[in-house]
Parts: C-alpha cells; structure tokens; sequence
C-alpha cells in the first residue's frame, strides 16, 4: 500500500512523464516528417533542378548563343568559350542526374529517347565547328533549318523527366502528408491513452485519499450524534490515513477506559458520600442522644449538688441541734456524755459526706468526656448520701433528738422534729 506522499509524488510525476513521453513522441513524429521531407528533396528537388539547369543551359546557352553569334552580339572567341562552358555544364548535370536513383518512369523515358541527349551534343559539335570556322552564313541555316528540330528532343525528354520528377515529387508529399497523419493521430492516440492513464491514476489516487477521510469523518460524526466511544474507524490500510485510524481507535479505546474508570470513582464517591451522610447522621442523632444523656446527667448533677446542699443545712441544723443537745447535757452527765459522742459521730460523717460531695462535684465537670464514669460517680454520690441520711437518720434517732424522716427520691431528710 502507497503511502499518501508518495501517491502524491506519483501523481505529480506521471503527469510529467506523460507530458515527456509526448514531447518525446511528437519530437520523433516530427523528426520523422522532418527525415522524410529532407528524403523527398534529396530524391526529388535534386534531380529536378539539374534538369532545369540543364534545360537552362540548352536554352540560354545554345540556342542564345547561337543567335546572339549569328548576329554578332558576340565575337567568335566569346561564343566559343561560352558554348564550351554550356558543353562541359550540360554533361555535368546529366552524369548528376544519371548517377542518381532513377526511377521506373525515368528509365522509361530515356529509354524511349535514346539519342535525344547524343542529337544534342551533336547540335553543340556543329555549332562549335561553325565557330571555329567563323561561318555566319552556314551557321544561320542551320539554325533556320536543324537547330530547334534536333534539340527539341531532348528538350522534351527534359520537359518529360520534369514532369515525372514533379509526379514523384507529388507523390513523396503524399506519403509525407502520409507519415505526418500517421504520426499525428499516434500522436493522438498516445495524448489519449496517457490521459486516460493519468485520470485513471487520479481518480485511484483520489479514492485512496477520500475514501478513508470520509470513513474517518462519517465515524467521528457519528461518534457526535450518538456519544457511542466504542465506535473503530477500523481502516486497514498501511498509509498515514490507516496509521491515523489506528491511532484514532487506539486514542478513543483509552478514552473510553478513562471514562469508564471516571464512572467507577464517581460511583465510589456517591456511595463514599452516601455512606458519609449517613454516618454524619448517625453522629449527628448519636450527639443528639448525647447531648440528652449530658442533659440529664446535669440535672442529676444538679439533684445531687441540691442533696448535698440540703445535707450541707442538714449538718448546720444538726450542729445547731447538738448545741441545744449540749445545753441540755449540762443537766446530766450520763445524757450529755451520749450526746457529745452522738454529736461527735455526726460531724465525722457530715464531713465525709461534704468531701464527697466536693468530689462529686470535681468528677461532674468531666462528665463531657466520660459518660460511664459520670454515671458511677452519680451512682457512688447517691450511695454516699444514703449513707451519710442514713447515719444522720441514725443520728437523730436518739431519745434525746426526735426526728422526722422525708421521702426518696429526693435527697432524704431527716430534721429533728422541733425544727420542721
């Protein structure tokens, strides 16, 4: 397979070659015309123009001379150094003409006037004698009774040999005109056949260049409309437009992978952000019930900082109470004995209770952080107040301080009677 330079090249240069190849052919046409043309001068012009020569020396040299000597219009020096002249002129032209190739019609002739030429060399012969005799008189007889019936013999044989030259020479141009037609319509005919040559290559040289363009661009186009990437211009030719399908393929089957894999990580991402939405919403409902676990377990905070407030006045009342006990333990020894180490007992547990209350209140302020061990120390706070109402309840059982005990939940009470 070509590829599309060189077809270009080929089809840059054919055309040249083409016009050489005519060029060449009508140089040889010509040259052929030319040979034969320069063959008919040669083989005709020649001859004719020693027979005129010789016609012409018959005429203007003999026949003149003779009448110019008869009338002394020359002197007889004069007329014998021209008429030897004529003579040597004459054979001359006639040994030319004879040496040539002669044709059928030639050879005729001469054979059919077989003593013109020697009549007329003998009219020369007698003429010369009568020159050298410098005899006007006989001499005009002789040309008034045997001159022109003696040379005009010969002069026909030339008239005839003329006309056959002529005949020949009409001939030769017809085979001339001949050769030209011949070598023009070769001429033609090769002009034709190259032209056909030459469009015959274009038209394939333009099928192997639109032919694959317009698969490439019908592909593309459809590759526009329907946004189908999976579509192959598939062209299977070794040129630049196969080279550049092939690559077009290879380049739209890596776009294709591209997008796929595009496709796959923006499926990856939804599902990614999915899952994130869904677990923001979880944080966010897991915060919310946070937030309420932190809620309530402030207010427990809050139950138990107002239980160990009530502890804490339940402790004053309770000093207060052991002062009266104490004033009233001056009245007797035994009882005020019992009430000191009863009073005693209590501040000792009252101030158990406030140091965890002052813990729990340290451990309430970390409860952001853990949850389960807010709800232990909730848990030990509740215990520790039940344990320090239950000993202030044991406190204030004693005969000397009647007591009066609240209810649960709430932080217990007990307050001696006389102070409710």
């Amino acid at each position: 397979m070509l590829k599309v330079r060189t077809k270009l090249i080929v089809l840059t240069l054919v055309p040249m070659v083409a016009v050489c190849c005519i060029a060449a052919l009508a140089l040889g046409s010509l040259m052929s015309v030319s040979s034969t043309a320069t063959r008919l001068t040669e083989e005709r012009l020649s001859p004719i123009l020693h027979l005129n020569q010789i016609a012409s020396e018959y005429t203007g040299n003999v026949v003149d001379l003779a009448h110019k000597t008869r009338g002394q219009m020359l002197l007889w020096s004069e007329a014998e150094t021209q008429l030897a002249a004529a003579r040597r002129a004459i054979e001359r032209g006639w040994d030319l003409y004879l040496q040539g190739e002669l044709g059928a019609s030639e050879r005729d002739l001469l054979a059919r006037y077989p003593e013109a030429i020697d009549q007329a060399a003998d009219v020369m012969a007698q003429l010369q004698g009568f020159i050298q005799q410098q005899s006007g008189y006989a001499m005009g007889n002789f040309i008034d009774l045997e001159l022109y019936s003696q040379m005009d013999p010969v002069l026909a044989l030339i008239d005839a040999l003329v006309g056959v030259q002529n005949d020949m020479a009409r001939a030769g141009a017809a085979r001339a005109s001949s050769v030209a037609a011949d070598a023009g319509q070769l001429l033609l005919v090769a002009v034709l056949v190259l032209l056909l040559a030459v469009i015959g290559l274009a038209w394939w040289l333009n099928q192997g260049i639109t032919r694959p363009m317009d698969r490439m661009l019908a592909v593309i186009s459809n590759i526009q409309g329907s946004k189908n990437l999976t579509l192959k211009v598939g062209l299977e030719s070794r040129d630049e437009f196969g080279e550049m399908g092939r690559h077009f393929d290879s380049m739209m089957a890596e776009l294709s992978e591209l997008i796929a894999e595009s496709q796959a990580v923006e499926r990856q991402l939804i599902t990614a952000a999915t899952t994130l939405l869904q677990v923001s919403e979880a944080n966010q409902q897991q915060s919310g019930q946070q937030n309420g676990e932190i809620q309530q377990m402030v207010r427990g905070v809050e139950q138990v900082q107002a239980s160990a407030e009530v502890v804490l006045h339940n402790a004053q009342v309770a000093e207060d109470v052991s002062q009266e006990a104490q004033l009233r333990a001056q009245q007797g020894d035994q009882k005020v004995q019992d009430s000191i180490a009863t009073i005693e007992d209590l501040v000792a547990v009252i101030k158990s209770a406030t140091d965890d209350m002052l813990g729990l209140k340290e451990h309430s302020e970390q409860i952001g952080k853990v949850l389960d061990v807010i709800k232990a120390i909730a848990e030990q706070t509740n215990l520790l107040a039940l344990n320090a109402a239950i000993e202030a309840a044991r406190a204030g059982a004693s005969p000397w301080l009647p007591m009066k005990c609240g209810s649960w939940p709430a932080v217990p009470r007990c307050l001696p009677a006389r102070f409710k």
